[in-house]
């Protein structure tokens, strides 16, 4: 029988297969099942989304898919939850367009073999691929796991997130029984010369439409036009407030510590076409469209109390300048929309998940991890909140995640398998105290 894939030859052949269609992403799980079932890797299960899931209704059917790791190897939850997405951006989208290489080929760099790159290869095929090989590893110790692992393999994950909320719908919750969780995601804007950590939180995200209303400008009535009633002077003074609005924070000191506050950032999400004909017609717009991002690091903060902050600070700004019309400014969720906000979450850096984990990859790699708060809103808050359970992210050293630059440290993706195993063997509990 053949040898098991080495991780650089299972990363290649993640990242060979397109996963940002329904289509693509549903024959990389397809693979993945095969591949675990052809080497038994666990208990493998495809589950498709509940009929009232946001998203079912794509074609194909989007698919969970569990691989439960235990000493009987039998289908059943798993005291650990091990998490991770398949699918991927589209590079169509995302990568310059200059772009000459094939993105579905893993390349090695030239100067450091241990780096490799292609779509997908940090985010998110290298914790899949430490999943899988942490699997493989732990098939010939069975007998000896002390504590069972459910490893969840999730789509949609760069499309609102519909794979994990599916996952956690009451008519089929897949994380139902887990005491703590460790995800296998990125760690955002990372360098692949950075030393090896574990984040313990990552900020949420809420993102809103504001339409600012006023009066356009004919350059021919320049000269009578009162600034204050344009609808490009509000539109400057509102994007000009957002920056300097104050959020509150939590009260818990390790939270004002390690978690980035709130903030507002004004963004042009409308992607503009360079090859659409141009406006010949002297048409004057009457309202000026704001996307915002709110990087959200306080929980306790929901859309609506955001909403409220925002809209006292533009009112306040707009009125400091003359304009006293409450109406001016219409405050709209993000276009498209469908499922729930990601909240921010973020363990106490002394819970015993969290020296667990630590514990685990130093006793398996001789690595002390750097402990942090992450940045960017990941899918482990979701878990976090929904399902109630202590949750970290272990990720891989990358960097260029999202871009043509995309690429990971092999031996990352070795070590973090090795710490995944050294979880299941660890003699002792994994988690028991709770500062939440």
């Amino acid at each position: 029988m053949p040898e098991f894939p080495s991780a650089r030859e299972l990363l290649g052949e993640l990242v060979a297969r397109e996963s940002h269609t329904p289509k693509g992403a549903r024959a990389l799980a397809e693979f993945i099942e095969n591949f675990a079932r052809h080497w038994d890797l666990g208990a493998v299960t495809v589950h498709p989304y509940p009929p009232n899931a946001e998203f079912a209704e794509q074609m194909p059917p989007p698919v969970n898919m569990t691989i439960d790791i235990n000493p009987e190897n039998t289908v059943q939850p798993g005291e650990m939850l091990w998490y991770g997405h398949y699918d991927s951006i589209d590079p169509k989208t995302n990568y310059l367009p200059g772009y000459q290489g094939d993105p579905y080929q893993l390349t090695l760099d030239r100067n450091d073999p241990d780096i490799a790159g292609g779509l997908k290869s940090a985010d998110q095929a290298a914790g899949l691929t430490s999943m899988l090989l942490a699997a493989q590893q732990l098939r010939a110790h069975r007998s000896s796991i002390r504590h069972s692992a459910r490893c969840l393999l999730v789509p949609g994950e760069e499309g609102q997130s519909h794979g994990i909320y599916a996952a956690l719908d009451p008519q089929n919750n897949l994380v139902s029984g887990s005491r703590c969780a460790i995800s296998t995601d990125i760690e955002v804007g990372t360098n692949i010369n950075d030393p090896p950590l574990i984040c313990i939180g990552r900020p949420g995200r809420v993102g809103l439409r504001l339409v600012v209303k006023g009066k356009g400008m004919h350059t021919g009535n320049v000269h009578k036009a009162d600034p204050m009633e344009l609808v490009s002077t509000r539109e400057a003074l509102v994007r000009l407030c957002l920056k300097d609005i104050i959020f509150p924070q939590r009260d818990e000191q390790h939270f004002r510590d390690l978690m980035p506050p709130t903030s507002a950032v004004a963004k042009d999400w409308r992607a503009g076409d360079p090859n659409a004909a141009k406006q010949e017609n002297m048409s004057i717009p009457h309202i000026a469209i704001i996307d915002v991002d709110v990087i959200n690091g306080n929980p306790a903060l929901d859309p609506a109390s955001i909403i409220a902050i925002i809209r006292s600070a533009v009112d306040e700004t707009l009125q400091r300048h003359g304009i006293d019309d409450p109406n001016v400014v219409t405050y709209l969720k993000e276009p498209g929309r469908r499922t729930p906000f990601i909240k921010p979450y973020l363990e106490h850096p002394d819970h015993t998940w969290v020296k667990t984990v630590m514990k685990c990859m130093q006793t398996s790699s001789g690595i002390k991890p750097l402990v942090k708060s992450g940045n960017g809103t990941a899918e482990s808050g979701v878990i976090a909140h929904l399902a109630g359970i202590s949750t970290v992210i272990l990720p891989p050293i990358c960097e260029g995640e999202h871009t043509e630059n995309e690429r990971v440290r092999l031996s990352s993706i070795v070590r973090n398998a090795a710490t995944l195993k050294e979880l299941a063997l660890h003699p002792a509990p994994l988690t028991h105290v709770d500062y939440r």
